[in-house]
């Protein structure tokens, strides 16, 4: 992986489309993590987006993203469904791209979707909707997403499973966890059968150093504190290290899915 703060973007093929990508699941499932580290493709990428943060309890992406993040005026679920709905409207018109992050099981996407067919909504505005679904191995994290796909209640094509590997027992790796827990029910193997896509969010041990200092994960990985210029990097040299080899991971498996976003960075062959 290159030093550089800007990832070179895969592709502009899908740029053309305004896209709303929903983060799901339940909590400590690394949904804002993965949402903040698609915010800073965007950003790096010039590409026009808004964040909708609708995570109650923790204002995560307004703290990383001001410029760039909605956020409703209290937790009610009329503010969180009324802001949300304005967000979806704004975006027919507008045309940017949307990206929306709620917190641990939150019901209020499932009940938008209950009282409109939101596949078809979307693509009579020409929007791409692309679900993402977090996991722990354990099969309980399956409910969730079994709310919007038993009877298609919102599985829109773009579907991105994403099995978090800090979720998981320490005396199992992650292919023994997930293949064990996650992966022989039926939910998981009829989503994957209609085209949703996979991906292994590895585990991170340096997290929550990055999260301490409001770091942006290119910074941390530079060594380089906004924060606080005058002292040394947040993160130790192992650290940026781990660090480095976790963004060149997330950015590898996510360049197979730039048809369905449009500011993924490009895949990195090895040594680069």
């Amino acid at each position: 992986m290159t030093n550089t703060l800007k990832p070179k973007i895969a592709s502009s093929s899908a740029l053309q489309q305004p896209t709303t990508v929903f983060f799901n699941g339940r909590g400590g499932t690394g949904k804002t993590m993965l949402a903040r580290l698609h915010a800073e493709w965007a950003l790096h990428n010039h590409v026009e987006f808004r964040i909708l943060d609708l995570d109650r309890t923790n204002a995560t992406l307004s703290a990383f993203f001001p410029d760039h993040t909605d956020r409703p005026p209290t937790a009610d679920d009329n503010d969180v469904m009324n802001y949300l709905r304005d967000a979806i409207n704004e975006q027919t018109t507008k045309h940017h791209h949307l990206i929306i992050d709620f917190g641990g099981g939150d019901l209020i996407l499932k009940s938008l979707a209950s009282r409109i067919r939101l596949v078809p909504f979307f693509r009579q505005y020409n929007i791409r909707p692309v679900m993402f679904h977090h996991f722990g191995a354990d099969p309980d994290y399956l409910s969730f997403m079994q709310y919007f796909e038993k009877g298609e209640l919102f599985s829109p094509d773009a579907t991105v499973l994403i099995l978090n590997a800090h979720v998981k027992p320490e005396r199992l790796s992650v292919t023994s966890a997930f293949e064990q827990t996650i992966m022989p029910h039926e939910i998981y193997k009829g989503a994957k059968a209609r085209g949703a896509k996979f991906v292994v969010m590895p585990d991170l041990h340096c997290a929550h150093q990055i999260d301490r200092h409001r770091l942006m994960f290119y910074e941390a990985y530079e060594g380089r504190d906004s924060l606080k210029p005058d002292r040394p990097p947040a993160l130790s040299p192992l650290d940026r290290a781990e660090l480095g080899m976790w963004l060149e991971d997330m950015e590898n498996q996510f360049a197979k899915l730039s048809c369905w976003l449009p500011w993924l960075p490009a895949k990195r062959g090895n040594g680069s």
